[in-house]
């Protein structure tokens, strides 16, 4: 904000995008860890079309509404996402896949937490199509990013009031959702094309190995990464100079070594990776050259 006390032009939001960012006291907070909702609508178009178009995910996921009145589907229902929502998918809760062709004109700021990393992204949408508003911003260890999945996990606890807890979610979120915004305001813009794609990288990486590539397949670490497969494939190797799948075994061979140092059984580490089915497991493990675990 300069002298005169009117804003800054930011590379990526409008004016009235900016104040709505700035604004956490009149945001509209939708999540299952918040007792506090949006009466759902009734609109039979839109849950019909959710039929064939829901997904869900590992990571946590936060859809912020900059601009365009519209709805989104969450969790079975369909929700009013005017400017201030901010909706709080947490992981595996299933939500709109993409948009459906009614959506209007929209600005959608879509961030995926993965604890204290950030991958975040700006869509406009319109007629139900999405395109790249050219704000790409990924953060590792981030103190905001932390505090705001610690509040996140406090809010799903019950321990405090619950106005309380979602004064500190606003809080907590603002803190991260500037933090994304103001690289609009850097003479560049958002993070340099290799910058982002060597952080964004990294923090697929460190999430594959948080969970041992559970939930997370090629086309998931794609999606959660903002690319397509065969772009997303290409920096992971550059990045790292192993392919998804050979990094994928790699994180799940090292666990599966520490869990046999404590004597878990089969059926203990096979879901513990992921896999459908202990004999899933053991294939695998006879195909990666390890031994099977003697207990069942």
């Amino acid at each position: 904000m300069d002298k005169g006390g009117t804003l800054m032009k930011n590379v990526f939001l409008e004016p009235a995008a900016m104040r709505i960012a700035m604004e956490p006291a009149r945001w509209n907070l939708v999540g299952t860890a918040f007792s506090v909702h949006s009466r759902p609508l009734r609109r039979s178009a839109h849950q019909a079309w959710m039929a064939g178009h829901t997904e869900s995910h590992p990571a946590r996921e936060i859809l912020f509404v900059l601009k365009g009145q519209g709805r989104y589907g969450f969790m079975g229902q369909v929700y009013s996402c005017p400017p201030g929502t901010a909706m709080f998918f947490d992981a595996y809760e299933p939500h709109d896949r993409f948009y459906p062709p009614s959506a209007g004109l929209w600005l959608h700021l879509w961030i995926r937490l993965f604890e204290c990393d950030v991958a975040a992204h700006l869509l406009h949408i319109q007629k139900g199509r999405c395109r790249d508003a050219g704000l790409h911003v990924a953060l590792a260890n981030d103190p905001a990013a932390a505090q705001l999945s610690a509040v996140w996990d406090e809010c799903k606890s019950d321990r405090l009031p619950r106005d309380f807890s979602i004064a500190k979610v606003r809080v907590a979120l603002a803190s991260l959702l500037l933090r994304i915004i103001g690289t609009g305001f850097s003479c560049g813009g958002a993070q340099e094309a290799e910058t982002f794609q060597r952080q964004v990288v990294a923090t697929i990486r460190r999430h594959v190995a948080r969970t041992t590539g559970k939930g997370v397949p090629l086309a998931e670490a794609a999606r959660l990464a903002g690319y397509s497969k065969f772009h997303f494939l290409r920096l992971f190797k550059q990045e790292s100079g192993l392919t998804f799948h050979d990094y994928v075994n790699e994180c799940r061979r090292r666990r599966v070594a520490a869990m046999l140092r404590e004597n878990k059984s089969k059926t203990e580490i096979s879901n513990e990776l992921g896999f459908s089915h202990p004999s899933a497991f053991l294939r695998w493990m006879k195909h990666s050259g390890q031994l099977p675990h003697s207990n069942e």
